[in-house]
């Protein structure tokens, strides 16, 4: 044998075709694979969707207890003042409460005249209330 010759390999046309064939089975077999892959992905991000959502339900729903727990005593024995027809308390009236002193300074500058009557439906002090049939 001489040395730097090279010999090129011939194969019979039975074999090439087999091996073409395996060929493209395998590429078939990785693409088959490869969307399982994109299958199996979607399906674990609808999974982890449903745990999230599940979780935050959970969640809020044991804040609202909480807050219902604190609250609920509470309605019942003030209801709140949007059921009335008029305000019940008026910035006046929460300031002589917090602060005593303003009383005294109010009633020793207080007009002794008493003012006209007003509307109090045009001033919006009263609020028609809407009557729903039950």
């Amino acid at each position: 044998m001489q040395m730097g010759v090279s010999y090129k390999v011939v194969y019979p046309e039975k074999f090439l075709k087999a091996q073409a064939k395996r060929e493209k089975e395998i590429v078939g077999k990785m693409d088959e694979v490869l969307r399982i892959r994109e299958k199996q992905a979607a399906l674990r991000a609808q999974q982890r969707i449903k745990r999230d959502k599940k979780k935050t339900t959970l969640k809020l729903n044991g804040w609202r207890n909480g807050y219902k727990i604190q609250k609920e005593p509470e309605a019942q024995l003030r209801p709140p003042d949007r059921q009335y027809d008029i305000r019940v308390y008026s910035l006046q009236d929460k300031c002589l409460w917090t602060m005593p002193e303003l009383g005294e300074w109010y009633n020793a500058y207080a007009k002794p005249e008493r003012p006209e009557p007003s509307d109090p439906l045009k001033g919006g002090y009263m609020v028609p209330r809407v009557k729903t049939p039950p």
